[in-house]
Parts: C-alpha cells; structure tokens; sequence
C-alpha cells in the first residue's frame, strides 16, 4: 500500500469509530468506547498493547522493506555493465560505495575472484549465498517480532474471555439467576 493509502485509513478511523458510538446511542445502549474499555478489563491492556506494536512493526516494515531500499536498480545496472565487460574493480568500486542488499552480496563474490578469466565459479556461488542468508535476515529480523504478537495476541483474548466467563458464572452462582442454580457452583467454586 501506498503512504496516501495508509494515511487514508488512519483518517478513517475516527470516523468508524463515531459511527460505532451513533449507532449503539440510536439502538438505545448508550456505550462509549471508554466504558467498554472499563468493562473488559485487565486483558484489555496487554491487546492494546499488541495492536499498537504490531500496528508500529507493519509500519516500519512498510516503510523499510522495499524493494527500491533494498535493491536499487540503478546499482543493479551498474553492476551488470561492469561484469558484462569484465571489469571487476569497478564492479568492487560499485558495491563498495553504494552499501546495500544486491551491492553486499555481489562484494561477496568478487572478493572471490582475483582474475575474470581464472576464477572458481563455485567459490564465488557459495561466498554469494552465505553473504545472502545474512543480509537477508537483517530486514526481515523484525517480521518475526510481529509473528510473536500475532501468536499472543489471540492467547490473551482468549484468557480475558475466560475469566470473564468465569466471573460471570461466579456471579451467577453468589447471586442467583436463572432456573436451576445446582450447577452454577460446580462451574465455579467458592475457595
């Protein structure tokens, strides 16, 4: 997405939100997003939490994962025509002033070869993919800190609806309610 897209849903947002409030006001339950805040207690903290990380980590990610940041194509054309007429020391000058993703990996390799017409293809390959492995998994490092909120994200909620769940059975059980309360103190015990 783009940035004008990204700043057209956070726009939005408040405007959702308001909606939200008119339509419980009309249908007569007069419940502000604060209330509801109070309502949902002690879990509600840890998932705002988790939503404004993770909404921080799409962010960045967003921003610092392109393809143009991390590529370059003009670095990748200059790269291209110095090897394709040979040349490996303006190809190593190339990688060597403009530091990124493709220029790192392809230093790799010509740090392998001294002579265009005697090197070790292999050599080469190997030191390419090993320099690969590492500048790849510096950029994308961060996604999986937004895999660990995405795993525990829905842990806590599933935790807040539980012990909200056993309140209310408590509550039953302490202060009647429905029909036939015999089962209310098995769900929840007095201790």
């Amino acid at each position: 997405m783009t940035f004008t897209r990204w700043l057209l849903l956070l726009g939005l947002v408040p405007v959702f939100l308001h909606a939200q409030e008119t339509a419980a006001a009309a249908s007569g339950g007069d419940v502000s997003l604060g209330q509801l805040w109070a309502q949902g207690g002690w879990a509600l903290y840890p998932l705002a939490f988790f939503s404004v990380a993770g909404f921080g980590l799409i962010l960045y990610n967003a921003l610092s994962v392109r393809e143009q940041a991390l590529l370059r194509p003009e670095v990748s054309a200059q790269l291209q025509t110095s090897l394709d007429r040979g040349d490996v020391e303006t190809a190593r000058e190339v990688c060597a002033e403009n530091p990124c993703l493709v220029a790192n990996i392809t230093a790799a390799g010509l740090v392998r070869v001294k002579e265009i017409e005697t090197y070790d293809a292999e050599a080469v390959e190997k030191a390419m993919e090993e320099a690969s492995v590492e500048e790849i998994a510096g950029p994308f490092g961060v996604i999986s800190y937004l895999s660990i909120l995405a795993t525990l994200a829905p842990m806590v909620g599933m935790l807040g609806t539980v012990s909200g769940m056993i309140k209310a059975f408590r509550n039953i059980a302490l202060g009647g309610g429905w029909g036939n309360r015999s089962c209310w103190p098995i769900i929840y015990r007095k201790r």
